[in-house]
C-alpha cells in the first residue's frame, strides 16, 4: 500500500492510500466515525493488475485533519465539500471517471458525486446507508446531547462495538473504538449533522449507472429494510446483497462476503476502455516473448482445443478482456476481419491485433508465438475505438420524433453487449413510457419484470407501434408474422446500424455507442418537457399490457405443474422461481425468458456450455448455470467441459433416453434425474445449493416430453 498527502484543487489537502496501477479506478469513501484503513481488507481483495484502488481520509478526518478554528475551513465539513474533494482526487489521479464506493457516511458522499457529477462515476456501491433520515432532528440532538456529556473516546467506546456484528474480533472493534475515539468532535458533529440533513431520494430516482446495495441482517443504524430496500425499487437494474449476520461496518465483520460481491459487481460494471485521461508518455522495455507481451497487456490465452473458442468468449462476456487461443491452424486474420501479420509477430502488430479484439469483443485466433524477445511500448500505442454518439443534429431529431409519437417502442436484441446500455435504457423507459421487447435476445437488455418489458416478440406491437427504436438489434421484427402495413417510423440505432439492421428501414440512422445514444437522447427528451398527463397514460396502458403478457405466461406453466411429463414451459418457470441475482444463465435449450426473469446486466447470454464455463472461470463468485437441450448438451463436448471441474449447474432438457447424468458423474461432479413435475423444484434448488456450498458441479438431467 502506498500513501501520500495530496493538494486538491478544491483547496483541501488530504490523505491518499492507494494500491494497483489498473486502467480502472476505484474510489472508497469511509464513515463518519472511520477512516481510509477501513478499506483495507477490500483493497487487498481486489485485483491490482486491473484496478487502481484508493481510499483517502474525508477533509477534518485521520490524517487529513486541519485547525478546526478556522471557521472557513469547518463550514467546509459536509457531504457537498467531501464529494467536491472526492471529484477533485479523480481528477488529480487522472482518470475520467472511477467506480465509487461509500459506506454510512461514504454512501451519502458517493450520492453526491453522482448528483454533481454523473459524468465522473463508472459505477456506485451503496452499502450500510441511506437516501433520506426521516428522523434526523432527533438524531442530531440525541448526538449533541452524547458529546455535550462525553468526550470523543468515551463515547466511542458506547457506541461503537454497536455497529459490529456480536462475533466481530474484538482487536477489529477496538481498532475502529480508537480511530473514532481520536477524531476532533466539532470534525464529527459537522459531518454527523451534515449527513442527517441530507436527502437523496430524487437522485436515486436518476441513477443510470450500475449500482450495489450492500446491507447486513445484524445492521441496527441504517436497517437494510427499508434504506437499501427503498432504493432498489426505484432502480430496477441495483443489485442488493443482504449478508446475513452482518452489521453496520459489514465489510469489516463480513469482509469475505462485501469483497465478494463487490468484485462481482466490478465486472458487470467494468469500462469498455480505459479510464485514464490523457495519453501515456511513449516508454520502450523488452520482454522475453510475445506470450510474456499478451500477458502483459492483459489478455486471457488459451491452448487451442474443441472448447477453446466458446470457453475464450464466456469469459470475454463476463470480464471484457481481450481473449487469445493460442495454436491453433493457422488464420487467415488475427481477428476475423482485421490483418494477417507476420508469423513471427512483431508488437505493432499484436497490439494493433488486441486492439480490434478490444473494440469488437472477438477473440484473437493466433499460431502460437514464437520466442523470441519484443521491445514494446509499456503501454500500447494503438489503442482501441473510442466510443461515440452520433452527431448532436441526428439526436435532436430522433428527440422531436419520439416526443410526438404516440406509440413508440424499442426493440433490442444486443444493448446489454455495451456497458451501461441497460441501465441508459431503463431510464428512457421510465421518464418517457417508451416499452422495451427484446427480440432475439442474446444479452440481457431490461429487466423482465419492469411494467415497460413486453416480452420477446415485437410482431403484436409493431402492429401498433408509430415510431420504432430498433437498437443493436439484426431484426426488429419478424416481417412475416408481424404484417406491417402502417408504416411506422424507424429509427436505427447501433455502433453501425447498416450492417446491423440489413433488410429493414432506417428512416434515421444513429451511428455510435447505442449506450451513450439512449443516455443522450434521455436527457434531451427531459429537456423537452414531455407532457406528464400523456407520459402517465402510456405508462399505465403498457404497465397493464405487461402484467397481461407476464401472468398469461405463468398461468399457462403453473398449469403444466398437473401433467404426466415435464414441459418446456413448466422448466422454465421453475427455473426462474429457483434462481437469484447471483445466478448468470446460458441458454441454449431455448427456455422461455418471460418465465425466467432477469434483472442484472450480464445475467442472461444466449451461450452453450463452453460458454458457460469460460464464464465461470471469469466470475468464479457468481453460479453460472447452462441450460441446454439434450442434442446442444451432446454437440458440446461434455466431458471435456466437465474435465474443467468448475462448480457450474448444468440443466439438460432431455426428451430421450439417454442417461446424461452418468457422464458428469464420470468427472467427479454430480448427477441428479428428474422425472415428475413435483420434484423439479427442490431437485433445482438442491443443485444449486451443492453448486454454492460444496464447489461441485452438479447435472440436472430433466426428462421432458419431447416437443411436437
Amino acid at each position: 500500500m502506498e500513501s501520500r498527502q495530496i493538494e486538491l484543487s478544491t483547496g483541501a489537502r488530504v490523505f491518499v492510500a492507494s494500491r494497483g496501477r489498473g486502467d480502472e479506478l476505484v474510489v472508497f469513501l469511509h464513515a463518519v466515525g472511520a477512516d481510509h484503513t477501513m478499506w483495507y481488507l477490500q483493497m487487498e481483495a481486489l485485483d491490482p493488475d486491473r484496478y487502481t484502488l484508493v481510499g483517502y481520509d474525508l477533509r477534518g478526518h485521520g490524517r487529513s485533519a486541519f485547525d478546526i478554528e478556522n471557521t472557513m475551513v469547518r463550514e467546509a465539513v459536509s457531504i457537498g465539500g467531501f464529494a467536491k474533494d472526492t471529484i477533485s482526487l479523480i481528477d488529480h489521479l487522472g482518470f475520467r471517471r472511477a467506480h465509487v464506493v461509500g459506506l454510512s457516511m461514504g454512501g451519502a458522499v458517493a450520492l453526491e458525486v453522482f448528483k454533481r457529477r454523473s459524468d465522473v462515476v463508472q459505477s456506485l456501491t451503496l452499502a450500510n446507508t441511506a437516501s433520506n433520515f426521516p428522523d434526523a432532528e432527533s438524531s442530531a440532538v440525541w448526538m449533541q446531547q452524547q458529546l455535550a456529556t462525553k468526550s470523543m473516546a468515551e463515547s466511542a467506546r458506547e457506541l461503537v462495538p454497536k455497529m459490529f456484528a456480536a462475533d466481530a474480533p474484538p482487536e477489529l472493534v477496538e481498532r475502529a473504538i480508537q480511530i473514532e475515539g481520536a477524531k476532533s468532535h466539532h470534525i464529527y458533529l459537522a459531518s454527523w449533522n451534515s449527513l442527517l440533513q441530507s436527502d437523496y431520494r430524487r437522485v436515486v430516482e436518476m441513477i443510470d449507472v450500475p449500482l450495489l446495495l450492500i446491507g447486513g441482517t445484524a445492521d441496527t443504524f441504517t436497517p437494510t429494510d427499508p434504506s437499501l430496500t427503498s432504493m432498489q425499487s426505484v432502480v430496477p437494474t441495483a443489485e442488493l446483497v443482504d449478508i446475513a449476520g452482518a452489521g453496520h461496518y459489514s465489510n469489516l465483520d463480513h469482509s469475505g462476503e462485501f469483497s465478494r460481491a463487490l468484485r462481482s459487481h466490478l465486472l458487470r460494471a467494468r469500462s469498455n476502455g480505459s479510464q485514464r485521461a490523457g495519453i501515456a508518455e511513449p516508454t520502450m522495455l523488452t520482454v522475453e516473448s510475445p506470450r510474456a507481451m499478451l500477458a502483459r497487456r492483459g489478455v486471457q490465452t488459451w491452448i487451442d482445443s474443441p472448447l477453446a473458442m466458446q470457453m475464450a468468449e464466456g469469459h470475454w462476456r463476463m470480464s471484457g478482456a481481450v481473449q487469445a487461443v493460442l495454436g491453433g491452424a493457422p488464420a487467415p486474420s488475427p481477428v476475423r476481419g482485421g490483418e494477417a501479420p507476420a508469423p513471427h509477430y512483431t508488437a505493432e502488430s499484436l497490439d494493433r491485433a488486441i486492439a480490434i479484439a478490444s473494440s469488437d469483443g472477438t477473440p484473437l485466433v493466433l499460431a502460437l508465438p514464437n520466442d523470441a524477445p519484443l521491445t514494446i511500448h509499456e503501454t500500447s500505442r494503438v489503442q482501441p475505438s473510442a466510443a461515440c454518439e452520433p452527431s448532436s443534429d441526428a439526436l435532436e431529431t430522433a428527440a422531436r420524433l419520439i416526443n410526438v409519437a404516440q406509440r413508440p417502442i424499442v426493440v433490442t436484441s444486443e444493448l446489454g453487449r455495451f456497458r451501461g446500455g441497460a441501465e441508459a435504457l431503463v431510464q428512457l423507459a421510465q421518464r418517457h413510457a417508451v416499452p422495451v421487447i427484446e427480440q432475439l435476445r442474446t444479452f440481457f437488455n431490461f429487466p423482465t419484470r419492469h411494467p415497460m418489458h413486453l416480452g420477446f416478440n415485437a410482431s403484436p406491437f409493431v402492429k401498433q407501434a408509430d415510431l420504432i427504436l430498433a437498437v443493436a438489434t439484426p431484426a426488429p421484427w419478424d416481417p412475416d408474422f408481424a404484417n406491417v402495413s402502417h408504416q411506422p417510423r424507424v429509427i436505427q440505432i447501433a455502433v453501425d446500424p447498416l450492417r446491423t439492421g440489413v433488410g429493414f428501414p432506417s428512416d434515421l440512422t444513429l451511428a455510435g455507442d447505442p449506450a451513450l445514444t439512449i443516455r443522450a437522447l434521455t436527457s434531451l427528451l427531459d429537456k423537452r418537457r414531455p407532457d406528464p398527463e400523456r407520459i402517465a397514460g402510456r405508462y399505465a396502458a403498457y404497465s397493464s399490457e405487461h402484467r397481461r403478457v407476464m401472468q398469461a405466461a405463468q398461468t399457462r406453466a403453473i398449469s403444466d405443474a398437473a401433467k404426466p411429463a415435464i414441459t418446456k414451459q413448466f422448466l422454465s418457470y421453475c427455473v426462474g422461481e429457483a434462481i437469484d441475482d447471483r445466478v448468470v444463465i446460458f441458454d441454449d435449450a431455448g427456455v422461455d425468458p418471460q418465465l425466467v426473469p432477469r434483472r442484472l446486466p450480464d445475467s442472461w447470454f444466449a451461450g452453450s456450455l463452453g460458454h458457460a464455463a469460460g464464464a465461470q472461470l471469469a466470475a468464479p463468485d457468481l453460479t453460472i448455470v447452462a441450460t441446454l437441450s439434450a442434442n446442444a448438451y451432446v454437440a458440446a463436448s461434455p466431458l471435456a467441459a466437465h474435465a474443467q471441474n468448475l462448480p457450474l449447474v448444468t440443466i439438460v432438457m432431455n426428451d430421450g433416453a439417454m442417461q446424461l447424468e452418468k457422464a458428469i458423474e464420470s468427472a467427479g461432479g454430480i448427477g441428479i434425474k428428474v422425472t415428475a413435475p413435483r420434484d423439479l423444484p427442490s431437485m433445482l434448488k438442491r443443485a444449486l445449493t451443492l453448486s454454492r456450498e460444496q464447489r461441485v458441479q452438479v447435472l440436472v438431467d430433466v426428462r421432458c416430453e419431447r416437443e411436437s
